[in-house]
């Protein structure tokens, strides 16, 4: 191997690793911090134990799972998924979305009446986003 093609490898190596050290994977990360743009429900009605769509919309914040960081996500970039707690943030949630659309179940136990959906914005490894994300959904448990 003479020395012009040892030098070209190294330089494609050095980049390579460069590139890895930033973080690129292919897409700029979102400036600013995480914001919900919008949270809807397709209904603001729902017996106990019956279902209800959620459709979020976010700005500088990417919706993936835990591990998609080793699975092409962008783990450098703001990312995560977002919980859903009925009525206060002391229980565990009622779900884990990590997609903009998902189906919520609301307990069978929940009594009838008006509640609030609080969804909040959580890392890929669940901790909360810093400062807090959080948007409210009002609900009529029938």
């Amino acid at each position: 191997m003479n020395t012009l093609t040892s030098f070209k490898q190294l330089l494609v190596l050095v980049s390579l690793v460069c590139f890895a050290a930033a973080g690129c994977d292919g897409h700029d990360c979102p400036e600013g911090a995480p914001e919900f743009v919008s949270a809807t429900l397709n209904t603001d009605t729902v017996a106990a134990g019956g279902d209800i769509e959620i459709t979020v919309v976010l700005a500088n914040f990417e919706l993936s799972s835990h591990d998609d960081h080793d699975h092409g996500g962008s783990a450098d970039c703001a990312g995560g998924h977002y919980h859903v707690y009925l009525d206060d943030l002391l229980t565990n949630p009622i779900a884990m979305p990590e997609t903009a659309a998902a189906t919520l179940t609301i307990p069978e136990e929940t009594e009838a009446g008006p509640h609030t959906l609080i969804v909040r914005l959580h890392n890929r490894d669940h901790t909360i986003v810093e400062p807090q994300v959080i948007t409210e959904l009002s609900i009529q448990v029938e």
